[in-house]
Order: C-alpha cells, then sequence, then structure tokens
C-alpha cells in the first residue's frame, strides 16, 4: 500500500481501490488524533484485533490492557458514558477485521501500531446526544483508525488536562496501513 500523508484527519472511500485525502481543519499547538476515517458500511457484525484489549484505552489510559487477540461485539466496543461523547478507542494494534453478518468485511493492519474505534454512531450524533439512550444506530459503521491519538487526561482537578508526552503535536504525519476489503475473514494476522 502507497503510503499517506495525514495532517488532522482523512477521509477514504472504499471502493476496489481505497483513495485516500488528508486536510487540515484547525491550526493549534496539539491535536487530538491524526486519523484515517473509511466509509465502512454493516462492518460491525464481529470485530478481532491483535493488540491491547479487550476494554477502551488510550495512550495514558492502557496500563490494564493487556496485549493478544481479542474480539467484540458492537455493543461491546461502544462505552456508554452518562453523556455520550467519543469512546471506544482500542490502541497498540497491528490487525483488525470487521466484518458483517454473511463474511464480507474490512481488514486493516501496519507493521507501525495503531488505535482504532468501530462504532454504529457518527461523531456528530454523539456530539448532539445527551444521554446514550438518544443514540439510534446508523447505516454504517464509523470506523477511525488513528496513527497518533492523545492522551484523555483529567487525572488531576487543575493544571494541565493532557501530560506532554500524551499531546499530538500539529504537523504532518507519514504513516503506512493497509486497508483490504474480503469476502470471507482472514483466520489469522498476515
Amino acid at each position: 500500500a502507497r503510503p499517506s500523508s495525514l495532517s488532522r484527519e482523512s477521509a477514504c472511500a472504499l471502493p476496489r481501490r481505497p483513495t485516500c485525502r488528508g486536510s487540515v481543519r484547525e491550526v493549534s499547538q496539539s491535536v487530538s488524533h491524526a486519523r484515517l476515517i473509511p466509509q465502512a458500511p454493516d462492518l460491525l457484525g464481529s470485530v478481532r484485533w491483535l493488540g491491547q484489549g479487550p476494554h477502551e484505552n488510550y495512550p495514558d489510559r492502557a496500563a490494564g490492557a493487556r496485549f493478544g487477540m481479542h474480539s467484540a461485539t458492537s455493543a461491546e466496543l461502544f462505552t456508554p458514558y452518562v453523556v455520550p461523547s467519543e469512546c471506544g478507542h482500542r490502541g497498540g494494534t497491528t490487525w483488525l477485521v470487521l466484518s458483517a453478518p454473511g463474511g464480507r468485511g474490512l481488514a486493516v493492519s501496519s507493521e507501525e501500531p495503531f488505535g482504532w474505534s468501530a462504532l454504529p454512531h457518527g461523531a456528530q450524533a454523539i456530539d448532539a446526544a445527551a444521554h446514550p439512550s438518544d443514540l439510534e444506530p446508523e447505516a454504517h459503521a464509523t470506523l477511525c483508525v488513528d496513527h497518533r491519538m492523545m492522551g484523555v487526561g483529567g487525572d488531576i482537578g487543575w493544571g494541565r488536562s493532557v501530560w506532554p508526552e500524551y499531546l499530538v503535536p500539529d504537523g504532518a504525519y507519514t504513516w503506512r496501513t493497509t486497508l483490504r476489503p474480503f469476502k470471507q475473514p482472514p483466520a489469522t494476522p498476515p
């Protein structure tokens, strides 16, 4: 796969040959992530990954996550916080497989560990919801593949919110990842 240069986030469409484009939406000293967002119709029948898990974990909240082969349902990937917000990130991943109930799906792999989330709700719906019960599953999965992800912070009630080592400095990021559509899920990582 050809490397993609990402600024703040990137959008991908998955026809027969994936195409990607990057864009800068804001300029700051730190951004929350460097991310690909492929359009992934109905791919949350089952999810398997080789990485940190099984629960959500972020760069500054990963000590309890163990590395290994994990699987989850779409319901298990969403964390129903009292006030809905971005959730479900899994880090330290080298292989991810999302499968629709009929078997077709998408495999994501990289030589460099990446983070990801796959939710039945888009960012706009999550931002607009006051409670988890306000969210209805959408017609497509929202898959986010993160090259870099900022930490959560909040470990102290005063001062900085995220420690400097868990920030994502503004800039251009180049990384290589493979997005591979399939008709039947692969049994093992490449």
